[in-house]
C-alpha cells in the first residue's frame, strides 16, 4: 500500500516533467526513529549525475514555511543553513546515483516533512520523519465495535503514546470481508487528506492535539461502508482496529414491523382472554 503511494507519486513526478528532465525518487517516503539515534534519508536521481549536481535539502514542518537545511554543491562542499548543526551531513552515493541525508543523534524537533531539491524547481516527493521520545509509537484504538444506522454518522479514534499526533502522517486502511486492505486516505502533517478512489468526502479527518488521537468521520454512512477500519503510521505501525457495523434503514424497518406485528397479536389476544373472562363472570353471576 505504501509502496502504491510510492509509486503513484513517483509517476506524478515523471509526467510532470520534460521526459528528459532529472526526476527525483525519496525512500522511504515515512520513517519512524527513536530518539538519539540516526536517521538516512536517500534521494534517487534519474536522467543526471549526482556528481555533476548541486542539491538543497529543505525541511517543512506544521505551521512553518520549508527552511533551508543545507546545501551540497559538486565540488562536495557542504553549508548548513542556521539552526542546523553538523548533526545533518550530506553525501552521495554514486553507485545508486544518489543523494543521502544523514541526521545523527536526532531530537523530537527535528520531526518534519525532508525533501530534496535540484535547479530550483525539481524536488523529491519527500519523506516524513516522526521522532520518538524513547519507544516506538503504540496506536490504541479504544472501541472494537462501532454500529451506526445508515445515513447517521461514524466518528472512529485513534489514540497515538510515544509521538505527537501533530507531527506525525497517518493512513486509514479499510478491511472487508473477501477482501484485501483498502487505502482510504493520508492524513499528512500539512492537515491534507489524500483520498484514493472510492472515498468520497464524506470520509473526512482530524487530529486531536488534547486526546493525542487521530479521528476519522464518515458522515452519512451506508451499507458497504461497513468493515474493519485501522490506522497506520511509521509505514508498519497499525492500531488493532475497529468493526463498523451499518444497520440498512429497510432492516430496520422490517425489525420495526415485526414488533409491531408481534404487539398486536399480544394486545388482540390480551382482548380476546378479557372478554372471554368478561362473559364468563356474568353467567355465573346470572346462574
Amino acid at each position: 500500500m505504501f509502496f502504491l503511494k510510492f509509486f503513484i507519486l513517483s509517476l506524478m513526478l515523471s509526467v510532470a516533467v520534460g521526459a528528459n528532465d532529472p526526476i527525483l525518487l525519496q525512500s522511504p517516503s515515512v520513517k519512524c526513529v527513536t530518539k538519539g539515534h540516526t536517521a538516512r534519508l536517500q534521494c534517487t536521481m534519474k536522467n543526471a549525475t549526482v556528481k555533476d549536481t548541486e542539491v538543497h535539502w529543505y525541511l517543512k514542518q506544521p505551521g512553518n514555511n520549508k527552511k533551508l537545511v543545507l546545501k551540497h554543491d559538486t565540488r562536495n562542499n557542504t553549508q548548513q543553513s542556521s539552526g542546523f548543526t553538523k548533526r545533518f551531513q550530506s553525501s552521495r552515493h554514486t553507485y545508486s546515483n544518489s543523494f543521502i541525508l544523514t541526521i545523527t543523534n536526532m531530537q523530537p524537533s527535528d520531526s518534519g516533512l525532508y525533501f530534496c531539491e535540484i535547479w530550483r524547481d525539481i524536488r523529491g516527493n519527500g519523506t516524513q520523519l516522526t521522532v520518538t521520545d524513547s519507544n516506538p509509537p503504540v496506536l490504541l484504538q479504544s472501541q472494537s465495535l462501532e454500529s451506526v444506522t445508515e445515513g447517521h454518522t461514524a466518528r472512529l479514534q485513534c489514540t497515538m503514546r510515544n509521538a505527537a499526533v501533530t507531527h506525525t502522517e497517518v493512513y486509514w486502511v479499510r478491511e472487508q470481508a473477501g477482501n484485501s486492505m483498502d487505502w482510504v486516505l493520508t492524513h499528512d502533517v500539512m492537515n491534507i487528506a489524500h483520498r484514493t478512489s472510492g472515498f468520497p468526502e464524506r470520509f473526512l479527518f482530524s487530529r486531536d492535539s488534547s486526546s493525542n488521537s487521530f479521528i476519522l468521520t464518515i458522515t452519512n454512512v451506508q451499507p458497504n461502508d461497513t468493515g474493519v477500519y485501522h490506522c497506520e503510521v511509521c509505514g508498519n505501525i497499525s492500531g488493532t482496529g475497529i468493526q463498523l457495523c451499518v444497520t440498512e434503514i429497510t432492516h430496520l424497518w422490517k425489525t420495526k414491523l415485526v414488533w409491531f406485528i408481534l404487539g398486536a397479536l399480544f394486545g388482540i389476544s390480551g382482548l380476546i382472554l378479557f372478554i372471554g373472562y368478561t362473559c364468563l363472570r356474568k353467567k355465573q353471576s346470572s346462574t
